[in-house]
């Protein structure tokens, strides 16, 4: 009996953890997740002649992570919104304020020797989040020569997009969500391994289990004292009504 009950509690234990994490997960998530994302790849060409595959494969790769990291410089942001009138510039004042907004609205990613560069755009507006995507794209196809060095020996060129992702703030809300429930039920079963003897829930029914156990002591204090009174009573009365009924029928044993 008492196995089972403290496995119950333990179950309880993590249940109850899995939830709040899941919950702080959902909350989190439902605050910062952006509403909208929008997506595309370009495609680094290497043109000089007399070069093989394998070195202009190499190269592309090398173009490609310098320029994705120029995405996240000054100079390229400032290029950005002076050639892309259509984007609305909320970035705020100052370089480190405007690089850090920055990050939040745009993430660039490459392929490992494939030279590709996918882009990927955040806004709360889809149209924003659309028309970000399409500046970051032509500053990089347009201008890339200003940041690689290697001018018209490479070309960029837009393989796919840039498109908006339909649902992408729903799904992405319960993708988190069901990572932080998974993330919870590890924690609880850690929890109850390294404290075996604690039980979160029970924080919630201190005060009931403490009202149970007055009662059940009431009880058994109660119960004790009915059997302590009653038996000697009872068994006395029993000696008393034996040797007043036996005395006069008694054997005689005189001969």
């Amino acid at each position: 009996m008492i196995h089972n009950e403290s496995t119950v509690k333990n179950v309880l234990t993590v249940v109850l953890i899995a939830i709040i994490v899941m919950l702080v997960a959902f909350g989190l998530s439902l605050w910062l997740t952006p509403k909208s994302k929008a997506s595309s790849k370009l495609i680094v060409i290497f043109n000089e002649q007399g070069i093989d595959a394998y070195a202009a494969s190499k190269n592309s790769s090398y173009i490609t992570g310098i320029l994705s990291e120029i995405v996240y410089s000054n100079s390229f942001i400032n290029n950005v919104y002076e050639n892309h009138l259509g984007l609305k510039d909320d970035l705020g004042f100052g370089q480190d304020n405007r690089l850090k907004e920055w990050k939040k609205h745009v993430k660039v990613k490459t392929q490992d020797n494939k030279g590709i560069i996918i882009i990927d755009t955040f806004y709360d507006n889809k149209d924003q989040a659309y028309q970000l995507n399409q500046g970051v794209g032509s500053v990089l196809t347009s201008k890339h020569g200003q940041y690689d060095g290697f001018g018209d020996k490479v070309t960029l060129k837009t393989i796919d997009g840039p498109s908006v992702a339909e649902n992408w703030y729903q799904f992405q809300i319960i993708q988190n969500s069901i990572l932080g429930l998974v993330l919870g039920l590890f924690l609880g079963f850690s929890f109850i391994v390294v404290f075996p003897q604690q039980q979160i829930f029970r924080i919630f029914t201190t005060e009931y289990d403490s009202l149970i156990r007055n009662d059940e002591t009431i009880g058994l204090n109660n119960s004790y004292q009915m059997s302590k009174d009653f038996t000697p009573y009872n068994s006395q009365w029993m000696d008393y009504s034996i040797s007043q009924n036996e005395a006069p029928n008694g054997p005689n044993l005189e001969k």
